[in-house]
């Protein structure tokens, strides 16, 4: 039997400033940014897979999304991929068939290569319209599981596992995902021996739940869940208080939104044409409210233009797409396990993150030695300064859409200010007010 697999790359903050709610690698948090291509390994040969990850590299992105199994995008009912391999033999998801997931080796391999993550979403046969037989049993859970962790072992430190793929948790059996679980590290660790403890300290997990659900209601507590997860696919309406209740969650454990909803995609709540806007907004609110992480999603890369509107080519272009290495420019110009929510910083009417889409929010570092306000439509603001560190604040405006910046002045923090960001309020013209206390 293969020895223990190597301690994993990815781990939950305990000895930073805000302790909990990062992600480290190597000690140091890190801030992960991904890009959604769900059946990257499904539906392109090697020259694509590797032209999509430099481009995606080159826009800041350091994770990429893929889904196992993903059925809409296979070449037939039996989940074929390009190449004419099924998943499994025999239907059965506990008997791998090597043809089909060495493709899925080859993306990892080539992602770590650019130092990039897999998020990993392989629970699609727990689903109850699985169209393999079903994972009904602990024993066939377990199995599945200790398969995928064997097989790709040697890429583990590159993978974010989750034992979910966009499912509703309150539809399917969650002793199987446990079992799922399970499998995966003890496939990882060399273990089999399916006995409820498994050794969860090289492997980093999380879950894929549906849409307007989040992590915390359902796995929170358990022992293979390092990081929280929520998505808004139809209902960006709900990021903030998804973030909120990720990080207020005690014990703490860092939180990421998983899938907001897609640039380039019609809502099926009320039809509403998703812009780059959207993908920026998303990402603040999330960030701001207390997310370590994002995932973005794209028409056109999500599903690789096999499903709905617009096509890949017009999908890597994407605005909302390209404005994520702004996002990651500005996270990433301060201390990383600094930042932390705080919307008492806003002395005057906030609004609400609904669909009118005119929300403020604000983050600051821990000692108060800096502050990002983010105007969703440009609308003016009210500071309470006093709740800044020091005795004076640069003041900058930096735009979502170009990562440059704007000077304003420096202001006293001993009152309240009025911010009024550049141009007319109005979709798409959104802002972030940067303070550097001194």
């Amino acid at each position: 039997m293969k020895a223990k697999a190597e301690g994993r790359a990815l781990r939950v903050s305990t000895d930073l400033g805000a302790e909990g709610h990062y992600i480290t690698r190597k000690g140091e948090a890190i801030f992960l940014l991904g890009d959604t291509v769900w059946p990257l390994a499904v539906r392109f040969d090697d020259e694509q897979i590797n032209a999509y990850l430099d481009d995606t590299h080159s826009r800041g992105f350091n994770v990429v999304g893929l889904f196992s199994t993903t059925v809409w995008a296979a070449y037939d009912e039996y989940g074929k991929n390009r190449f004419g391999d099924s998943p499994y033999r025999n239907s059965n998801p506990w008997q791998l068939n090597v043809g089909y997931w060495d493709r899925y080796a080859y993306v990892i391999s080539q992602a770590r290569a650019r130092g990039m993550y897999a998020y990993f979403c392989v629970g699609h046969p727990l689903r109850h319209n699985a169209q393999f037989n079903a994972l009904d049993t602990a024993r066939k859970a377990y199995d599945y599981g200790r398969a995928l962790g064997e097989f790709f072992r040697e890429h583990n430190r590159s993978i974010i596992w989750s034992p979910g793929t966009d499912q509703n948790p309150e539809l399917i059996n969650l002793d199987l995902v446990d079992d799922l679980a399970e499998g995966i590290a003890d496939g990882v660790n060399g273990a089999s021996h399916r006995d409820g403890d498994a050794d969860f300290s090289t492997t980093s997990m999380s879950y894929h739940v549906s849409g307007g659900h989040s992590t915390v209601d359902f796995f929170h507590d358990k022992p293979w869940l390092d990081f929280n997860g929520f998505q808004t696919w139809r209902d960006y309406d709900q990021t903030v208080d998804l973030a909120t209740r990720q990080y207020r969650k005690r014990p703490v454990k860092p939180g990421i939104e998983h899938e907001p909803a897609y640039e380039g995609d019609l809502s099926h709540k009320d039809g509403e044409l998703k812009t780059g806007w959207h993908s920026r907004f998303q990402a603040y609110w999330s960030l701001f409210s207390g997310s370590c992480g994002h995932i973005n999603g794209t028409t056109g890369i999500w599903d690789l233009g096999t499903r709905h509107w617009g096509t890949y080519g017009a999908g890597l272009e994407a605005e909302g797409r390209n404005d994520m290495q702004w996002v990651r420019k500005l996270i990433e110009s301060v201390p990383l396990d600094s930042r932390v929510p705080d919307q008492s910083l806003i002395a005057s009417d906030a609004n609400d993150p609904d669909k009118d889409k005119d929300y403020v929010c604000a983050a600051r570092g821990a000692d108060r030695d800096y502050a990002f306000v983010y105007s969703t439509r440009g609308d003016p603001f009210t500071l309470d300064m006093t709740m800044l560190g020091g005795e004076e604040a640069r003041a900058r405006w930096y735009d979502p859409r170009t990562g440059e910046y704007r000077e304003i002045a420096v202001f006293a923090t001993r009152d309240r200010r009025e911010l009024d960001p550049p141009g007319e309020p109005e979709p798409g013209n959104d802002w972030v007010l940067v303070l550097d206390v001194s």
